[in-house]
């Protein structure tokens, strides 16, 4: 009795098994003792292992907490950033539109542009927490991705220029038409792309080269790591001749945060933007580069049209 009691005190924190032992009856001519069945009882502790186990568990928890909580503060802080910094912008825009001598309206000039810096790096910081949270909400809207194409490209030219840089757009194929999708997240995917391509060829310049083509992918493309549905795509490509990515980072270059620009440069968010949004249009991105000789990104966005 009192075995079997300290048995079933110890039943939440062992591991029992039982192994049950008969005899069989001998061969005619061998000895043998007649016997009646029993049973063998192994106990072994596995307190130590539960509680191992429940340690993990918790610091599982802990660390998805700790995950949540900052990006809740990244979202709630980015949001109330752009607030008064909007603001900040529209009296600049009401500033500059006053009588100013020149001085004055280079110092106006320089406010804004670093104003809209901020801006950008604060909407950035705001879509990671939304796409990590999986609340990115993308809007559906009929537009020409030919004259988007052109009219981000034409926004650049200038300060392309001003480096050293030339510019080329190409339109691959027959007319595209209008799609259905999100102009503005497509806009932020180029520009970004441009942003990147123009710093990769800060020291010679180089020449920055955009495509759009409309293609169809089939089985056979999927097989060549492709990760889409058999259908229609837009495939925009962004090439330059710049200092290309070295292998060992490539495969980093997506990550939130993650940049090998120096101090001020750039925040590390740009290319996680641009691959949430790719995503998000359930399309694919993939990087071709070469130390020394450029980069090429092509972007795979689900072609949408109205029926």
């Amino acid at each position: 009795r009192a075995t079997t009691a300290i048995l079933r005190r110890l039943a939440s924190a062992t591991a029992m098994s039982s192994v049950r032992v008969s005899t069989t009856k001998s061969a005619p001519g061998i000895f043998s003792r007649s016997t009646m069945p029993s049973k063998l009882r192994f106990i072994r502790d596995i307190s130590r292992r539960v509680a191992d186990q429940q340690e993990l568990v918790e610091a599982r928890d802990k660390a998805l907490a700790g995950e949540q909580a900052k990006a809740d503060l990244l979202a709630v802080m980015s949001h109330e950033m752009r607030t008064p910094l909007n603001g900040v912008l529209g009296t600049l825009q009401l500033l500059s539109r006053t009588e100013l001598d020149d001085k004055q309206r280079s110092y106006v000039e320089m406010m804004d542009t670093s104003g809209q810096l901020l801006l950008e790096h604060v909407n950035n910081v705001l879509d990671i927490s939304r796409t990590d949270a999986g609340k990115m909400v993308l809007s559906r809207r009929e537009f020409d991705p030919t004259s988007l194409v052109c009219e981000v490209v034409d926004s650049q030219r200038d300060r392309a220029a001003a480096r050293g840089n030339t510019i080329k757009v190409d339109v691959l194929g027959d007319p595209i038409g209008t799609v259905i999708g999100d102009q503005a997240r497509l806009s932020q995917v180029l520009l970004n792309l441009c942003t990147n391509a123009a710093h990769a060829m800060k020291e010679h310049g180089g020449t920055l080269e955009v495509k759009l083509t409309e293609i169809q992918v089939g089985p056979e493309d999927m097989a060549s790591s492709l990760q889409l549905l058999p259908g229609s795509y837009l495939r925009l490509s962004v090439s330059d001749t710049g200092c290309g990515i070295d292998w060992e980072i490539r495969e980093r270059i997506f990550e939130p945060y993650f940049t090998t620009k120096g101090v001020g440069e750039g925040t590390g968010l740009g290319l996680a933007v641009v691959y949430g949004i790719v995503k998000e249009h359930k399309g694919d991105i993939k990087v071709f580069s070469e130390t020394g000789k450029g980069t090429t990104f092509k972007i795979y966005f689900t072609r949408y049209s109205r029926k």
